[in-house]
């Protein structure tokens, strides 16, 4: 299952059959198992098949309940099917199918709303009920599944991407430049607006009903709820880890067909694949077979990981795969944000889209990613600020000692400050400091390069932003609010959409395990300890994965830079002539830009770049017109390292 698009209407008028065809037809490719449609009363719903495991071949969508009075449209997939189908059978429910989504409709049978506590895995929906001539929408807890939708107190309409529901609006949508701030400044804030006034996205884990009285928004997650886990020894939490991490990929890996891994060499993506091939030598994978792939990029570049990856093919007795990345010119990202639009893609993503096409080719259609293992296994540093704060003066003693030990008495003594003092202090009074000294990532300009509009507009917007925050991270433990920080993410959430519309593209399912909710919230579950010692991170995994990867692997320290795949775009970005008149960046702030851009190049750091990149493709979707031409975009640009050619094709 992987796209969904329907038409609600709470004004009596009759179902949108067309427009919402036209939806379907927008995003084909999402289908290549069928498209199939709906329609009764006020109701129009379309469901486009991908079908990326046993049971979803068992399943037609929409799905209705026996006596039609819920009907579902979903693009997902359960990963604790096993867990839910008995619990639905020791309720006495007969289930009809195997597949996931009659586990969901059967869920909400039952439970109503509340189902969602109970629903683990990666996916968006829509139930409408007839009898309460209500719809109810649900997405997941990490937003790996897209789900757009408008509502105009008469309407509702909602799709996986955000063209289909552009299309079917009048007047066109206007420009929503908060947004366009937050992305020419790198300052990612809103998890639900779009490019678009009146275009709104589900945050992830959340659910939503819409009535004829309007739209109720709930929170059905609350990842600062994850209480601390203790364990006597690190051998006690390094097995914990390992059984957590070995029983979420075999219940991601579910197919039935081949299954891919990207195997980069690095720490995190290696480690999925070993433990995939560990479950495969137990029978315990539920996949026919396992497929390796690594990017093959130029040995002078820092993007050139293949001698780890190797390596884990070598310890795994696995062969490895190598595919060139994916690069695209500067055309090909302007006329794919036209068609979308939105921000299409970046290069670091695309990259992957030979490689998701590999796998199809090899008759695959799921890929495991390592997303994820930066965002809850790196958050060390302020160890000592936790210690402090459980009151565990032993723990303090410990991070002090190994500090001190890694980083000499003057740097130790400095970490203990800003890493086991400053967490603790006040948010006003850190809030203060990082004005006072704002960090930015090396090379990231300041907002000083956008208007004075936009600069007000992003004060406004982070101002209420850091209000809330707050708010939700009040007295929570140090380590907890750290990592809070990336699931909440805006910046993580745009990466998902743009790895789940590339793999789909491709005909190929993303699926992350370390995004999983149960990888997620053991993760946050553990003490900050466990994730640094001295200057090593990701101290945990390293313990849980010791015969699972090589040594090479393991004690690896430094990680692989993709900049090389923006190559292409770089250096036509650099040599574009400086806007005379924007509304959004003046002549000489985007001549610093590209002076910076440069010398970025020689520093292998892509900030500079991707401010420009979004500045061009924005002010392209600026003036993308209102035209609604029925065509079949196809997307990808090939097979090929380099291709510029980006072709149409009409309607079958």
């Amino acid at each position: 299952m992987s796209g969904i698009a329907g038409c609600l209407r709470f004004d009596g008028g009759p179902p949108e059959t067309v427009a919402v065809r036209t939806m379907a037809d927008m995003m084909q490719y999402r289908g290549p198992d069928g498209i199939t449609f709906w329609s009764d009363a006020n109701v129009s719903l379309a469901q486009l098949m991908l079908r990326t495991t046993a049971e979803t071949t068992s399943a037609d969508l929409p799905l209705h309940c026996p006596d039609r009075s819920l009907s579902l449209v979903m693009d997902g997939r359960i990963d604790n099917w096993e867990d839910l189908r008995r619990q639905l059978t020791q309720m006495g429910v007969h289930l009809r199918s195997q597949s996931d989504a009659e586990l969901v409709l059967s869920a909400f049978s039952c439970w109503g709303p509340a189902c969602l506590s109970r629903i683990e895995g990666d996916f968006a929906f829509v139930l409408w009920d007839a009898r309460a001539r209500q719809v109810f929408c649900a997405r997941d807890r990490m937003g790996q599944k897209p789900f757009y939708y408008h509502w105009d107190g008469r309407r509702f309409v909602f799709a996986s991407e955000l063209r289909p529901v552009f299309d079917v609006l009048y007047p066109t949508p206007r420009m929503n430049e908060g947004i366009v701030a937050e992305m020419l400044d790198n300052s990612w804030i809103s998890r639900d607006e779009t490019l678009w006034h009146g275009i709104l996205r589900l945050t992830p884990g959340h659910a939503m009903t819409v009535d004829s009285n309007g739209v109720q928004r709930t929170r059905y997650w609350q990842p600062e709820t994850v209480p601390l886990l203790r364990h006597k020894s690190d051998a006690d939490y390094a097995a914990h880890y390992r059984d957590t991490m070995m029983d979420v990929v075999r219940r991601v890996s579910r197919s039935h067909l081949p299954v891919g891994y990207d195997v980069s060499g690095g720490l995190d993506s290696s480690s999925i694949f070993a433990a995939a091939d560990a479950l495969t030598t137990t029978s315990r994978l539920p996949a026919p077979d396992i497929l390796g792939f690594t990017m093959l990029f130029d040995v002078e570049t820092d993007a050139y990981e293949l001698d780890y990856a190797h390596a884990v093919g070598a310890h795994r007795q696995r062969s490895i795969t190598e595919i060139p990345p994916t690069l695209a010119p500067l055309s090909w990202y302007l006329e794919e944000s036209a068609h979308r639009r939105t921000i299409a893609n970046m290069p670091n993503v695309l990259m992957h889209q030979g490689t998701y096409r590999a796998l199809h080719k090899r008759g695959g259609r799921a890929y495991l990613s390592g997303l994820g293992g930066d965002q809850w296994l790196a958050f060390g540093d302020a160890a000592l600020a936790e210690a402090f704060q459980l009151g565990s003066w032993s723990m303090a003693r410990d991070v002090l000692r190994s500090d001190l030990a890694e980083f000499g008495v003057l740097s130790g003594l400095w970490r203990a400050l800003r890493h086991g003092a400053y967490p603790l202090l006040p948010e006003a009074v850190r809030a203060h400091a990082r004005r006072i000294s704002p960090v930015r990532p090396e090379g990231h300009e300041p907002e000083t390069w956008l208007s004075d509009r936009l600069q007000d507009i992003l004060s406004e917007r982070r101002d209420r932003a850091q209000k809330e925050w707050r708010n939700k991270t009040k007295g929570l433990r140090v380590g907890l609010r750290q990592r809070l920080m990336a699931v909440e993410s805006a910046y993580l959430q745009f990466g998902c959409e743009l790895l789940d519309a590339t793999g789909q593209q491709a005909g190929v399912e993303i699926r992350s395990p370390f995004l999983n909710q149960t990888f997620l919230e053991f993760c946050l579950s553990l003490p900050l300890t466990q994730l640094r010692r001295g200057d090593t991170d990701r101290y945990i995994h390293r313990q849980a994965m010791v015969d699972l990867l090589p040594t090479k692997v393991l004690e690896r320290t430094d990680k692989a830079e993709f900049s090389a795949a923006s190559a292409p775009v770089r250096d036509e970005l650099v040599a574009l002539s400086a806007p005379k008149t924007s509304d959004w960046v003046s002549e000489d702030d985007f001549k610093d830009v590209q002076e910076s851009a440069l010398d970025a190049y020689q520093t292998q750091y892509s900030w500079p770049e991707g401010m420009l990149l979004f500045h061009v493709l924005l002010s392209g979707l600026k003036h993308v017109g209102t035209s609604n031409c029925l065509t079949t975009h196809t997307p990808s640009i090939g097979d090929d390292k380099y291709q510029k050619k980006v072709t149409t094709e009409p309607l079958a």
